[in-house]
């Protein structure tokens, strides 16, 4: 059997081959830091909406939590790995191990755009519908909004990770990159696959598209509204400015009372 007709089981990923050891040492210091520092900061956050039972009833600190374990996560798949190839170059990755940062990597950040969206979402209905902002978002449909996110994530790049692991890798194993992606994939496989290739570009594309877009779409929706709330102002006289800021202060504070009555204030022993 010769060389080009063996089955790979490992890869090597080259990461960064041109960079010298004081490069290497340069980069891996700094990568450590911002891996430490984006730990820290995201646990923080988890741990404040963890710790507050007041903010895991707000939508947009249920995002926030969610995002920041997301992230988390995110960078876990893949700093952890860069650092050791960084420590010493030439360590291989198992097949199994390959194909399974390669799922959680590209299933991660298809969540963390489906997240960028929803609290995209989330901030425009805040400002845009103040007054009807607790009835839109409520606390039921935040979590299912949460769960969508995760799952359509996850399910996201499944076709194309199973098209790609059921190619014939044979002869040389290195992966020009510092995670498993599918480029240097496809590269190394022994068959050429247009379509898978293409599928996977095609979904890539897709939902970084789609979350620029909507992003743009939210946030082109807050200018407008803020546009429109200052010709607004500008063509009222100062008395009517005054009447108008009262009426808005009188209205949130009138929903803020009501929102602090507790059945046990409206029971018969507060009588």
């Amino acid at each position: 059997m010769t060389n080009n007709t063996i089955p790979v089981t490992k890869f090597i990923l080259l990461g960064f081959p041109s960079l010298g050891w004081l490069s290497h040492t340069i980069l891996c210091a700094l990568l450590s830091l911002a891996y430490a520092g984006t730990l820290a900061g995201n646990l923080c956050i988890v741990w404040a909406v963890l710790l507050n039972p007041h903010l895991q009833r707000l939508p947009m600190y249920i995002l926030l939590g969610n995002f920041a374990w997301l992230e988390i996560c995110y960078i876990t798949t893949m700093v952890p790995r860069m650092l050791s190839d960084l420590v010493s170059s030439g360590i291989p990755i198992s097949f199994l191990a390959c194909f399974v940062q390669f799922y959680f990597f590209f299933s991660l950040g298809a969540t963390e755009c489906l997240f960028l969206s929803a609290m995209a979402l989330d901030r425009s209905l805040a400002i845009c519908h103040p007054l009807r902002y607790s009835v839109l978002i409520t606390h039921q449909l935040c979590w299912a909004l949460v769960a969508s996110c995760w799952l359509c994530g996850f399910l996201w790049f499944v076709v194309p990770i199973i098209l790609i692991s059921h190619l014939s890798f044979c002869g040389s194993n290195p992966l020009d990159h510092f995670v498993c992606d599918p480029a240097p994939l496809l590269a190394a496989s022994c068959t050429p696959a247009p379509w898978t290739e293409q599928a996977c570009y095609a979904l890539s594309s897709l939902i970084i598209f789609a979350t620029v877009l909507f992003i743009l779409a939210s946030y082109g929706l807050l200018y407008f509204k803020a546009v429109t709330w200052i010709n607004v102002l500008s063509h009222l006289e100062p008395k009517s400015k005054v009447l108008l800021s009262f009426s808005l202060l009188s209205i949130r504070s009138d929903r803020s009372d009501f929102r602090r009555l507790t059945p046990v204030q409206l029971g018969p022993k507060s009588w």
